[in-house]
Formats: C-alpha cells, sequence, structure tokens
C-alpha cells in the first residue's frame, strides 16, 4: 500500500513580506513542529492558520496530516473530508481524497472480518475521487487496485464463513433433533420397563384403587350369600335306595 500525503505545503511558503503575515507565520510555524515530530504543536499553528483564513483548504488539509501523526485517524478522516470540500485546487482534492482513502485502507487491516469489507468499500470510493481530481495520480491507481482485490478476497472469505457457520447450524440443529429422538425413546423404554417390573396388584389393592369396583364386589358377595341361605333353606328331599321293580 502507498503511504498517505504528508505536509505538501514547505515550498509553496511565500517569501519576502508575505511570508511575514500571520497566516504564513503560523503556517511556517506548523511546519517546522510537523518536521520536529511534534505534531500536537502542529495542529495548533494549523488551527491559527485556519481561523486566520477559514476559505483557505490548505492549513485544513495540513492538519488533517497532523492528526494523522497522532494517529488520530477518526479526526483526521474528519479534517481531510474538510480539506476536500473547501478546495478549489483539484490536486488538493485529491490529495486529501487521497489520505481518507489510505485511513480507510488501514483500519480495514485491523477491523473485525464482518467490518473489512465496508471500510475497503469507503477506501475503493475515496481514491476514484482522488482519480477524479488528478488523473495523473498513479499512487492512487495503485492502490485502488490493491483494495479491489482485497475487497474480493475478503468477500470470499466472508462468503465461506458464512457457508461454514450455515454448515454448522445444520449440523447442530440435526444433532439436535437425534438426541431428542434418543431422549423420547429412552422415556419410553423406561416407562416400559417400570410397567413390566410393578407387580400385579391384589383384590384389595384394586379394591381400594377403583370404589365402583368394591361396590359391585360387594353387591356380588350378598347375592350368593342369598343365594346360599335360600338352598340351606330349603329341606333336603330324601331319595329311595332300594328298588322295588
Amino acid at each position: 500500500m502507498k503511504t498517505p500525503i504528508i505536509i505538501i505545503f514547505f515550498s509553496l511558503l511565500a517569501t519576502g513580506a508575505s511570508a511575514q503575515t500571520p497566516f504564513w507565520s503560523q503556517m511556517s510555524r506548523g511546519n517546522k513542529s510537523f518536521a520536529k515530530k511534534d505534531y500536537a504543536a502542529a495542529s495548533n499553528n494549523y488551527r491559527r492558520a485556519q481561523a486566520l483564513r477559514p476559505e483557505d483548504a490548505r492549513p485544513t488539509f495540513n492538519l488533517g496530516t497532523s492528526l494523522l501523526g497522532q494517529q488520530d485517524a477518526n479526526a483526521a478522516m474528519d479534517t481531510f473530508s474538510k480539506a476536500a470540500e473547501a478546495a478549489s485546487d483539484p490536486i488538493l482534492r485529491s490529495m486529501a481524497h487521497y489520505n481518507m482513502g489510505y485511513i480507510a485502507q488501514q483500519s480495514s487491516l485491523t477491523s473485525e472480518p464482518q467490518q473489512k469489507p465496508e471500510y475497503l468499500k469507503q477506501a475503493i470510493e475515496h481514491y476514484k475521487n482522488a482519480l477524479r481530481a488528478n488523473p495523473a495520480d498513479d499512487n492512487a491507481r495503485y492502490n485502488l487496485a490493491l483494495c479491489q482485490k482485497q475487497l474480493k478476497d475478503a468477500q470470499q472469505q466472508q462468503q465461506q464463513q458464512n457457508q461454514q457457520q450455515q454448515q454448522q447450524d445444520q449440523n447442530k440443529e440435526q444433532q439436535d433433533k437425534q438426541q431428542q429422538q434418543q431422549d423420547q425413546q429412552q422415556n419410553q423404554d423406561q416407562n416400559q420397563q417400570q410397567q413390566q417390573n410393578q407387580p400385579e396388584p391384589n383384590d384389595q389393592q384394586r379394591q381400594d384403587r377403583d370404589p365402583q369396583t368394591q361396590q359391585l364386589l360387594n353387591l356380588s358377595r350378598q347375592a350368593e350369600q342369598r343365594t346360599r341361605d335360600r338352598i340351606n333353606a330349603t329341606p333336603r328331599r330324601q331319595y329311595r335306595t332300594d328298588k322295588d321293580w
């Protein structure tokens, strides 16, 4: 990946009397601090320059580079976006988009896999805007092609992961169904075994369990007793054993 474009306005500083204006004085101090890697001091100088010329995109662009030097990618991205909107010079606008593309591309390298495609899409769009403003920017063209390849690889990888996850989910669902069937069969077997091992109830247990059966049995016994009583009350007929024929 091609590196971002860092401070480009050293050679553009005014000379002579114009160099002593407050605006260029702040720009010069910011550039010197930036060269010493004192990015916080550089940022302060560029902000003062911004206040002196709000319509000038150059201090805004330089502020973006100093924020990038402080590893504040979010603030740098926002600042480069403002520089691109304010820039009347297509070259400056191209460089601002190039740096935004670089930040998004870098973010894709450290992001979660599901977020990587989104960062790469942002980077691609910024590199395209850089080339629209400056078709001769070979660095933007190179990074654009690299991003497009990275996006394709990331999408293929994500698709493979989705397929693997889907297969795992299906396997899990099938295993759960099989386990459920096994549990049901095991419960049925246990119930059958318990029924087989349970002793048959005696008459008293049956009667205790079923009051209606007890009542019917009592009635049956009473009827049987009455029949016996009638038989016992009837005199027995005496039969002769001798024969007269």
